[in-house]
């Protein structure tokens, strides 16, 4: 955009388009000029008409939503690309649920840690075989996960 005025500029500058004091013309049309000067960086003189100021903020509007649709998209994109990388591989969600578990038990173990009672005993004995199985199961849950890592690469 500022290049095609700073295009402009240069060629009213170098006498291509004839003006007159209130009216640009160009090879097609003639446009008044109620116009403000800006002077750019370059020390030239521009001289935007109403028209043209109106045109311009109207293309400043649609560029700006355009920009704001794209940031939205982006942002959009990014939060599910999160969420996809956050989301748990159905293996990594049974070894979490299995190590709870195990967790469960083993304080289960030592709050009968020290009761000697038949009753206690038997459940000390059921308990240490659910955990021996929930390991073994544990063990084999890590092993596929290992080979799914190693698949890809």
């Amino acid at each position: 955009m500022i290049n095609n005025i700073n295009n402009l500029a240069a060629t009213l500058n170098t006498g291509v388009l004839g003006s007159s004091d209130d009216k640009i013309t160009t090879a097609e049309t003639s446009v008044p000029v109620s116009s403000s000067s800006r002077r750019t960086a370059d020390g030239i003189v521009l001289n935007i008409s109403s028209e043209g100021r109106e045109k311009l903020a109207k293309e400043n509007k649609e560029l700006g939503k355009e920009l704001a649709q794209q940031l939205h998209d982006k942002t959009n994109n990014t939060a599910k690309e999160a969420e996809k990388t956050n989301e748990k591989d159905p293996v990594d969600k049974l070894i979490s649920d299995i190590q709870q578990q195990i967790d469960e038990i083993k304080e289960k173990l030592q709050a009968l840690e020290n009761d000697e009672s038949e009753e206690a005993v038997e459940q000390r004995k059921a308990l240490e075989a659910q955990l021996t199985s929930l390991n073994g199961t544990l063990m084999e849950l890590i092993g596929k996960k290992m080979n799914e890592v190693k698949a890809p690469a």
